[in-house]
């Protein structure tokens, strides 16, 4: 039976919950200001993620996520147009907790996520997880969803010692399932996670429904590109699933 592993975060359950939480905590503020609480959150959401990989890379400590996304806030503030004078006193650290909470815990699924995981399975191609967020973490996004999905599925990265995009997540992943015959599936709505994928082996399906355009001559070619996620599985179940 072929495989197909999904990121999640993002691609699976969108990033709604962490834009409400900006907008509710930091909303009134930022308007004064001209800047968008949705675009506020993910520059502050890709200046995080850009950080974290930078710290790998000069292997520097660990640090806490919370005290991440706090340590990252003024200097996002800041480069978003607020006053220096203001920034302080634009945000607590009870804002930040409040907004990492929900981003964490509270993800919501994308639209068409249950019905692409029907379409999947009926067209024999088994669904599995495979995300740099911890497996609690899954878990809770599918049970706040009401989506029974079983943990073994949950694909954990935390023993190969790295995360997404680092080549060593998808090469255990092929190591593991990989099975001279069977196609290794990898669908993502990031086009890096696909050209990390892709790079290690797998048939990569990509949807634009995050990033609405594949920037091609960046990232190549992915094998499926569709706009969202029920064409995506019903794309993977016509190239790769049972007929």
């Amino acid at each position: 039976m072929p495989l197909a592993f999904f990121d999640i975060v993002g691609t699976c359950f969108g990033y709604d919950a962490l834009e409400d939480a900006v907008d509710t905590r930091l909303g009134a503020k930022l308007v004064k200001y001209g800047v968008s609480s949705k675009l506020f959150a993910q520059f502050w959401l890709v200046t995080l993620e850009r950080d974290a990989s930078f710290m790998q890379l000069t292997q520097r400590p660990k640090m806490p996520y919370e005290e991440r996304w706090a340590e990252v806030l003024p200097r996002c503030l800041y480069q978003a147009g607020v006053t220096p004078e203001d920034i302080d006193t634009l945000w607590s650290p009870d804002d930040v907790q409040y907004i990492v909470h929900e981003y964490l815990w509270k993800l919501r699924p994308r639209p068409g996520f249950a019905e692409m995981l029907e379409i999947l399975e009926k067209g024999g191609i088994q669904f599995w997880c495979c995300s740099s967020a911890s497996v609690d973490r899954v878990k809770a996004y599918f049970k706040l969803a009401g989506i029974d999905f079983p943990v073994e599925r949950i694909w954990d990265a935390t023993p190969v010692g790295a995360s997404k995009p680092q080549p060593a997540v998808y090469e255990r992943v092929m190591k593991d399932f990989g099975e001279e015959g069977r196609p290794l599936i990898f669908g993502a709505s990031h086009a890096w996670d696909c050209a990390g994928a892709k790079n290690a082996g797998f048939r990569t399906a990509y949807t634009t429904v995050y990033e609405k355009y594949e920037c091609v001559t960046m990232w190549g070619q992915h094998d499926i590109v569709e706009p969202d996620l029920i064409s995506l599985g019903k794309s993977i179940v016509e190239k790769y699933g049972t007929k």
